[in-house]
């Protein structure tokens, strides 16, 4: 049985409403995984990002322009973990610069 394990938003705390996207993590939970944050080039982020876009055979042509505006536009990562709290430590490191290395 496949199961998809996702950081709760409420364990970050607030981190606004509605602005521009400034990093986008793709978390994969193994368990026993070390945490490992990596950046990811434009396009594995866009292959990232097109594996999880909802209702992508009703608007394609849109939400591939999106997404690829996205992943030229701002830092994508790719993060292995099983320890919740340290997947959310590297999270809110990366809303504070998303630029950080690991």
């Amino acid at each position: 049985m496949r199961r998809e394990w996702h950081v709760d938003p409420t364990r970050l705390g607030t981190v606004g409403d509605s602005g521009p996207v400034r990093v986008v993590v793709c978390p994969s939970w193994r368990a026993g995984a070390t945490t490992r944050v990596s950046r990811v080039a434009p396009v594995e982020a866009l292959h990232l990002l097109l594996g999880n876009a909802f209702d992508f055979v009703k608007g394609a042509g849109p939400i591939f322009e999106r997404l690829v505006r996205l992943a030229e536009a701002v830092p994508i990562y790719r993060m292995g973990y099983s320890r919740l709290d340290e997947a959310v430590a590297c999270v809110t490191a990366l809303i504070e610069d998303p630029t950080r290395r690991f």
